[in-house]
């Protein structure tokens, strides 16, 4: 498994909001498939391929204006990786989108992560935590 886990473990979207940690580490150990040393991922391409498209679907956003309640966005800073590429999962285009059809939403870029870090770092993580922690005061 660690040689397996190797590449992944240098890659530089790590390198963004701190290394390799004890978030990430066992999420993707949970992934990993097989024996060795013929490991793979559970994740298939023909699954990821199938997401991205469900994603480009028009009909992704027609349920937005049925939400009522205030919803509050974190976006990365950056996308995959960290070479200044648009938010992946929540691109520009998407939160246009939503911007239109949620008039109670706001966001906020966490500055210093991307698709990975923004959970999965110490840094990523605080920042949601304490958002939480702000908007359950704003309740209680």
């Amino acid at each position: 498994e660690e040689a397996f886990l190797a590449p992944m473990k240098a890659s530089p979207n790590w390198r963004i909001a701190g290394e390799w940690n004890d978030y990430v580490d066992p999420s993707y150990r949970v992934d990993i498939f097989g024996e060795a040393p013929r490991f793979r991922y559970r994740t298939s391409r023909v699954m990821m391929s199938e997401e991205f498209k469900s994603m480009a679907d028009s009909t992704l956003h027609d349920d937005l204006g049925m939400i009522t309640c205030p919803i509050h966005v974190m976006r990365a800073e950056y996308g995959l990786l960290v070479t200044g590429e648009e938010p992946m999962l929540l691109p520009d285009r998407f939160m246009d989108e939503w911007r239109k059809r949620v008039p109670h939403l706001t966001e906020e870029i966490v500055k210093d992560t991307n698709h990975y870090t923004i959970t999965l770092s110490e840094l990523g993580g605080r920042a949601v935590a304490a958002r939480i922690q702000q908007m359950a005061d704003e309740v209680l």
